[in-house]
């Protein structure tokens, strides 16, 4: 029965995580409690698409989506998005001093998860490197910005994970 379990809307990897970790559960059932068998031991797991399968713009893409922005701030957030690797939550967390850039460094401080400020995924801060590019349109969007206290990155529907930037350093 599809979906019985309410799972229909997980990725096959989720599902698969699911898997293993019942398997282990009642793994440890059969060793602790005597369970007969392991109902798990036979369910195969859902495919999933390799490592190989990921799909990445093109610079001309990149550029293309960048020049067909609804605004300068859309572009440049394309761009750092495109350029950088950040995650989405990564994004919305930017701040102006995390942004390096005598050191041509973005410095990944935060992140938002469920509409709220936290960690990045990995625990820690980390720095990823700064194309020139993205350097150029953060430094443009930012003389543009310098006269307001702030600069909203994005404006998702969630209006709690909405991310500001302090105006940026003189350049």
């Amino acid at each position: 029965m599809p979906g019985a379990l309410g799972l229909s809307g997980l990725s096959n990897r989720s599902k698969n995580k699911l898997l293993i970790q019942l398997h282990g559960i009642f793994r440890r059932a059969q060793m602790v409690w005597g369970l007969q068998a392991n109902p798990l031991a036979r369910v195969e797991k859902h495919p999933m698409r390799s490592s190989d399968d990921i799909q990445v713009f093109s610079p001309e893409e990149v550029w293309a989506l960048v020049r067909a922005a609804p605004s300068e701030q859309d572009g440049a957030i394309f761009l750092t998005a495109a350029f950088t690797g950040l995650r989405m939550g990564e994004l919305l967390a930017l701040r102006w001093r995390d942004v390096d850039f005598a050191g041509a460094t973005i410095r990944v401080r935060g992140s938002y998860a469920a509409g709220h400020l936290t960690t990045p995924k990995s625990g820690r801060v980390r720095a990823v490197p700064m194309a020139p590019d993205v350097a150029s349109a953060l430094a443009q969007l930012g003389r543009r910005k310098n006269g307001s206290a702030t600069t909203t990155w994005c404006s998702p529907a969630n209006s709690a994970a909405t991310s500001t930037i302090g105006a940026p350093p003189a350049l």
